[in-house]
This record gives C-alpha cells, structure tokens and sequence, in this order.
C-alpha cells in the first residue's frame, strides 16, 4: 500500500497476495489466501540458489521479446539445446547442464529459467502473451565490474546473447506451436 497510493484497490480488482523474497529473487503466491515459503519450494535447488547470490549481482541489461510461440515452448527452449547435457529433476525444478560443463540452466518452476554461463547469470522469465504468443523478460547480471580481460564482453549490447537464444529455434518453435 506504500507509494501506491493513486490506485483504488477497489477499482480497480487489486487483491493482496502473499510475498517472501529469498535468493535475491521476489516469490509470489497468486491467491489471497496462504502462506508461501520461497526455502521450502526451492527444495533441492536452494544452495545453487543460494550460491549463485542473486541478490549481489550487478544488472547488465534488460531485454523484452515477444514471439509466436506457445509460453510452455518458449520455456523448454532453454532446457532443451544440447543433446549432451545432464538433466536432473530437484522436485518440480530442472537443473540442465550442457555437456562441456561450461553452462548450466535451471527452471525454477513454474518460472524463471536462470542461464549460468562464465561468470554471468541471465534471468528469463516467459510469460503467456495471447492465445498463440509468449513474451520473454531477460534479465542479464554479472558478478559486478567486468574483469580487465573481459572488458569487451561488457561493451555487448545489453541482451544480445538473451535475444539470440530466443531466435535460436523460432521457427520449428512457431511451426509446433501452430500445429504443422
């Protein structure tokens, strides 16, 4: 209700909802009524949650995609580009990681998916956008200033490997979507 001041709840439908934040990241429950305990849902995936100490890392950027693809697509995109990779059921959440060792992905379901690859941390969060659509929220972090020898990789326009993920498979994506 702080600084929300302008909206009428009434008005305007608003309901309260519980909310908890752990692991840097904001957990909402959509229901007025209950109790949500972020800890107890990470489950199995807590210390990588933990470890990956979201809550202390710099953003890099912020990049919004819209796509013809069913949402649950647009999320098993991300978990599914290496035929290599481990995948490991942690309860209802999925750690993915690729082959060589060098990335590993994780759904923390129902969402987000978080991309580790050298150093840095995306959080993409998919959301159903209209029958046929998903929008795709991406979310770049690092540990910080970039390294003296990763000083290009700093200049990269914001999102630019966020973007190329999401075009990766569109079309067989679009195609599935619609059926053919």
């Amino acid at each position: 209700e702080q600084g929300f001041g302008f909206l009428e709840a009434t008005r305007q439908a608003m309901t309260r909802v519980p909310v908890a934040a752990a692991f840097g990241l904001v957990f909402v429950l959509l229901a007025p009524r209950g109790a949500i305990d972020p800890v107890a849902h990470a489950g199995a995936l807590a210390a990588d949650l933990e470890a990956l100490a979201i809550g202390s890392r710099a953003v890099r950027g912020v990049t919004t995609i819209s796509r013809p693809l069913d949402f649950r697509l647009a999320v098993s995109s991300f978990l599914l580009t290496d035929e290599r990779a481990t995948v490991e059921r942690l309860g209802p959440h999925l750690r993915v990681t690729s082959g060589d060792g060098a990335s590993v992905t994780r759904l923390l379901f129902p969402n987000p998916v978080l991309l580790e690859r050298a150093g840095r941390l995306s959080l993409l969060h998919a959301f159903p956008a209209g029958p046929a659509g998903s929008k795709v929220v991406a979310i770049s972090l690092d540990g910080g200033e970039p390294a003296a020898d990763d000083a290009g990789a700093a200049r990269e326009p914001a999102g630019h490997n966020d973007a190329a993920v999401l075009a990766f498979d569109e079309a067989l994506a679009g195609a599935v979507t619609r059926g053919r």
